[in-house]
């Protein structure tokens, strides 16, 4: 039985009468005054354009703390929401704010949901059935070979993935994704825009989740950089939206075991992937199976756990009865990376002939480079 947040979303859109300009403003002010006020600050008022115009007054009848009162009336005259909003139309991000019929349910059960939304990219994707996959910054080959074993099957089986942009697993998730032909999300804890972007590195990828009919989503105004206490506050937004939170790899301090434990709170499925004792990257891993995560040693295991069926059929049975090359380099690989010299070794051929025909399989979708010409059998 997933919590149920104590906040009930207010009004409909059309009885909101558009206001955009209050939404805007209160979002700026987050960070200083905290969703939990401005939500008691809403509901007491009776909307966003009357919150933002709150007195001092208002604000000590919404029992809003005494220190985030004054944040408010100190912060309130510098925020420019016109410019705000400039961005948003020039940007095509969607805005969507507490009580609108396209907020997640599921995020209306976390205890500190946002106040509202900011979107690029389909919004619809929130409220479909998700998962977190969530890992170390610093992937090891084991956990990029974990990803492209997993993930297709649970886009296959309906789900879309969610992470959370960063470098390492959660970038290796969305464009394993993006590669099975599935949507994912990808939740920021900067803004959406272009500019905000963050890491830098991976503005192509953000591009892309787009482009395939993903998403961008984040509770932070456009322009809001990334400071390190939006990172625990994205984390929570991955959780609430999902129904299960997968950790590939983390070690002891992960933020993605953050993630683990708000997917905790929230009455969520947590499962972790099993790792090598001698590696610190899976020191968070093991540890939460100790915890009593669910073990996750093929793409079934989460499947059944929250009771899904695969929609579409398994990857075809040629692949396992390709003839010449082809079928002797499938038997040779697995879901274990072997480098191309290592094989070209193993099969004992010529590595242009090794080259051009892992590259017909890659094509095929049969195997996959993970990097570093480290190769895999993907089916």
């Amino acid at each position: 039985m997933l919590p149920q947040s104590n906040l009930t979303p207010s009004r409909s859109p059309s009885e909101r009468g558009g206001e955009i300009a209050g939404w805007l403003g209160l979002a700026a002010l987050v960070d200083d005054v905290g969703a939990k006020n401005l939500h008691r600050l809403i509901a007491t008022t009776g909307g966003a354009d009357t919150a933002w115009a709150a007195d001092r007054a208002a604000l000590t009848r919404a029992g809003v703390s005494p220190r985030a009162a004054e944040r408010f009336l100190e912060l309130r005259p510098g925020i420019n929401v016109a410019a705000i909003a400039a961005t948003v139309e020039h940007e095509r991000i969607t805005l969507i704010p507490w009580g609108d019929s396209r907020y997640p349910k599921l995020l209306t059960q976390i205890p500190d949901p946002p106040i509202c939304l900011f979107v690029r990219g389909d919004a619809s994707l929130l409220s479909e059935r998700a998962i977190a996959i969530v890992g170390t910054r610093k992937a090891t080959t084991y956990g990029r070979a974990a990803t492209e074993v997993l993930i297709p099957p649970l886009v296959r089986a309906g789900l879309a993935i969610t992470s959370g942009l960063a470098y390492g697993i959660d970038a290796y998730t969305h464009a394993a994704c993006l590669r099975a032909s599935g949507r994912t999300v990808a939740v920021l804890g900067t803004g959406v825009d272009g500019a905000s972007l963050y890491p830098p590195g991976n503005r192509s990828l953000a591009q892309q989740i787009i482009a395939q009919h993903g998403c961008l989503v984040s509770e932070f105004v456009p322009g809001t950089p990334g400071l390190p206490l939006h990172f625990p506050a994205r984390n929570r937004i991955i959780a609430g939206l999902t129904v299960g939170c997968l950790v590939i790899e983390a070690p002891e301090d992960s933020g993605a075991l953050i993630t683990a434990r708000f997917a905790l709170d929230f009455g969520r499925e947590v499962f972790a992937l099993p790792g090598p004792i001698t590696s610190t990257m899976s020191v968070g891993t093991n540890a939460l199976l100790k915890s009593g995560a669910t073990p996750v040693t093929a793409a079934a295991d989460i499947i059944d756990a929250l009771h899904l069926e695969e929609l579409l059929p398994p990857a075809p049975k040629h692949r396992a009865t390709a003839m010449g090359l082809p079928g002797r380099i499938l038997e040779a690989l697995s879901s274990a990376p072997i480098h191309v010299d290592a094989l070209c070794e193993q099969l004992t051929i010529p590595s242009h002939e090794l080259t051009s025909a892992l590259t017909s399989l890659e094509l095929d979708g049969a195997v996959r480079d993970i990097g570093s010409s480290r190769y895999i059998r993907v089916s």
